[in-house]
């Protein structure tokens, strides 16, 4: 099975302590924490990692700017910014990887083909 687990910051916990959506204080928040909300104050970057029981995992990482404590608007709208430009980035950098991995798989399953030419191959699949 093939996954991808995409890590960011969410723009409602861009500073925790600054609204109801802040997760240090809104329960029903998806990312509610019992202690202090490190995990999001800590990650200055954006993440995706593709896995598959066939390869080793792919790791593609976008940097996000730090934000100022406590931010402003501007500062807030900058960031979100960012992370828009990231999120293109890091699609793009998705996209070429997957073109590549797909290529490879035709290329290696031709090659398969091309061994067991006029064979009798039962599909395990």
């Amino acid at each position: 099975m093939r996954r991808w687990l995409i890590d960011a910051w969410w723009p409602c916990c861009l500073h925790p302590g600054t609204g109801p959506l802040d997760p240090t204080s809104d329960s029903s928040h998806p990312h509610t924490t019992s202690k202090q909300d490190t995990y999001h104050a800590n990650m200055p970057s954006l993440t995706a990692t593709y896995t598959s029981p066939a390869s080793s995992p792919q790791t593609f990482t976008s940097q996000l700017p730090a934000l100022p404590s406590p931010p402003s608007t501007a500062d807030r709208v900058a960031y979100l910014t960012s992370l828009s430009s990231s999120l293109r980035t890091l699609q793009k950098d998705v996209n070429e990887f997957l073109t590549r991995k797909m290529a490879d798989d035709k290329a290696a399953d031709d090659a398969k083909d091309e061994e067991t030419y006029g064979e009798e191959v039962v599909d395990e699949d």
